[in-house]
């Protein structure tokens, strides 16, 4: 029937964050997450940090699910709401297949690309389950380590211990896992940490019907600037 609707996604952010997001360092972390309950789909989260690496909450976003239309949507409008005119902005994200399709064909608007290092380390860590872990804990080590020195003699370390997982490692762009080779685009955020510490706080609204989610996050956030309200005038 020609009057029918079919509901697929909703972007929403609120004003104070939009408007906070000037005063926070140049850098997005994104996650997503599965809805449960009667409606299925995914819901996307970002995130900021201000100068005193406090949380600012950003935008959300249910879609229908983990794939390039849906990333490029979404991507779209966090651009248009918070990127606009801000030079060298670092968008943080686990290397999920639809995410990295659309940054392949278009570059972050203005800005970088880096990935979770928690994320690209737990892929390493599936592919090479070696003697006691050592190369995972040594990869997690060379990511982190911010200077170069320092990051060479791990890597020489790990290819001691196995030349196939230093290969793995180095094949990727370092400057998008390394803290050594970002440049300081990431400002030493290294994980995507920021947006699943508030998507724990949202854990209940992923249960609900849409128009409930979306209501429950504007009561949370509230609740969430009430609560730092008193600390910023402190500060």
């Amino acid at each position: 029937m020609d009057d029918q609707v079919e509901f697929r996604r909703v972007f929403w952010a609120l004003d104070p964050c939009i408007k906070g997001f000037k005063h926070c360092r140049p850098v997005i972390s994104i996650d997503v997450t599965h809805l449960y309950g009667k409606y299925k789909g995914m819901m996307m989260i970002t995130a900021g940090v201000d100068g005193n690496n406090q949380i600012l909450p950003l935008a959300f976003a249910i879609v229908e699910n983990d794939s390039y239309p849906s990333w490029n949507w979404f991507l779209s409008h966090v651009k248009k709401h918070f990127v606009k005119d801000i030079e060298g902005v670092c968008l943080i994200s686990d290397r999920y297949a639809g995410i990295l399709k659309r940054l392949m064909k278009k570059d972050p608007p203005r800005g970088f690309h880096r990935y979770c290092l928690r994320n690209f380390i737990n892929n390493f860590n599936d592919k090479f389950r070696n003697l006691l872990g050592l190369g995972f804990s040594l990869a997690n080590r060379a990511g982190s380590q911010n200077q170069i020195q320092k990051f060479n003699s791990i890597m020489e370390e790990i290819g001691t211990i196995n030349s196939q997982d230093r290969q793995w490692l180095e094949d990727h762009a370092l400057d998008k896992w390394t803290l050594a080779h970002d440049g300081g685009k990431r400002y030493g955020l290294l994980t995507t940490n920021l947006s699943k510490i508030f998507n724990s706080v949202l854990k209940g609204a992923r249960f609900l019907p849409i128009t409930s989610c979306v209501q429950l996050t504007f009561y949370r956030l509230v609740h969430y600037f009430e609560v730092r309200r008193p600390m910023g005038y402190s500060a």
